[in-house]
């Protein structure tokens, strides 16, 4: 949001975020869960979420400059 305003919560325990290069969507890692949590950062809503290869152990997550 371009005034700072809160819009929600997103109601997760984050080992690591990272919001998309047009910030669309965030991607949560759970390091301890060993799950990837991705979210329409503007309507505040879960899309998917994704087992990590390997199970836990992850702490940091990105996304590409091209998305």
């Amino acid at each position: 949001m371009a005034n700072g305003e809160s819009r929600g919560t997103i109601p997760v325990d984050a080992g690591d975020l990272a919001f998309s290069p047009v910030g669309a969507t965030l991607a949560i890692v759970h390091s301890e869960g060993g799950t990837v949590e991705l979210w329409d950062a503007e309507e505040i809503s879960r899309i998917t979420t994704l087992p990590v290869k390997g199970g836990s152990g992850y702490s940091t997550i990105a996304f590409s400059p091209d998305g």
